[in-house]
């Protein structure tokens, strides 16, 4: 990691899933500036919406300094996109913030709603499911076929996210 020159603590939100929960908010990312104690370790990190394309922001791993009541940046290091979704689901681990999926059941399908992005290989097995036409926004519900369960199972377990399997009652 090298010292950080030209970045400010007020232009990144942090990955810190932990401490939205502890203060009982939802969501995976905060404004750094919205941190009030120290962080150990390695964060995760990016520039805010403001502060970058949407569409190709940079992500970092920093170590950030407590003081005067604020953090600010010691030293960060570029990482590539793709290395931190992965990362994230570690983190989620370390953090003791571990992700969750409500995956709903029948007779012959079961469903996922609003399916968490995963990295590589692990996104393949949505290729074995299709897009629910009759939900509001078909992006956000996939359906499968049951005997596509253990290969779900298996990704989301490489992952250490834990599935919520309820069974959908039909009338």
């Amino acid at each position: 990691m090298e010292q950080s020159r030209g970045l400010s603590v007020e232009q990144l939100e942090l990955y810190a899933p932990d401490i939205l929960r502890g203060q009982q908010r939802p969501g995976r990312w905060i404004p750094a500036s919205h941190v009030a104690r120290a962080i150990d370790g390695v964060r995760l990190c990016r520039p805010r919406g403001a502060f970058a394309r949407a569409y190709s922001r940079p992500h970092f791993l920093a170590r950030f300094d407590f003081k005067d009541g604020s953090l600010s940046l010691r030293s960060s290091v570029s990482i590539a996109h793709e290395e931190t979704l992965r990362l994230r689901f570690g983190l989620d681990l370390l953090l003791n913030s571990p992700r969750r999926i409500s995956i709903t059941a029948s007779d012959l399908t079961f469903t996922i709603e609003r399916p968490s992005a995963l990295p590589d290989p692990e996104n393949r097995v949505y290729a074995l499911g299709w897009t629910d036409p009759t939900a509001d926004n078909p992006s956000e519900r996939l359906t499968f076929s049951n005997c596509a369960m253990p290969f779900v199972l298996h990704a989301l377990q490489r992952l250490s996210i834990t599935p919520y399997i309820a069974q959908r009652k039909i009338p």
